[in-house]
């Protein structure tokens, strides 16, 4: 597919699925903005933001900056997750919230 001249948003584009799917949009053509709390490497193909998805307040700032900049965005992928080990039904209310829920 040609993804030349939209704007992708990747969130967990710091490694593993985020990464690889950001990675996907950029060979398309698309002018990708990555987020992660962090980010492994000092340089990726794609611009990158450090941000945590959690964080509403954080999110929405960052968002409206963006979204200033680019004046749209044309894809959103949600990759990012996190791992909490153990069974599901012994998960905390907070564990299972942040696991889940975002």
């Amino acid at each position: 597919m040609d993804f030349s001249g939209k704007n992708v948003w990747v969130t967990g584009a710091g490694k593993g699925i985020g990464y690889a799917t950001a990675l996907a949009f950029v060979e398309a053509g698309a002018k990708v903005t990555g987020f992660d709390q962090a980010f492994a490497q000092e340089q990726y193909p794609f611009a990158t933001e450090v941000m945590d998805v959690a964080d509403a307040a954080q999110v929405a700032q960052v968002c409206q900056r963006l979204l200033a900049e680019t004046e749209r965005l044309d894809v959103l992928v949600n990759a990012a997750g996190i791992l909490r080990m153990g069974a599901t039904d012994q998960l905390s209310k907070e564990d299972w919230q942040q696991t889940f829920c975002g």
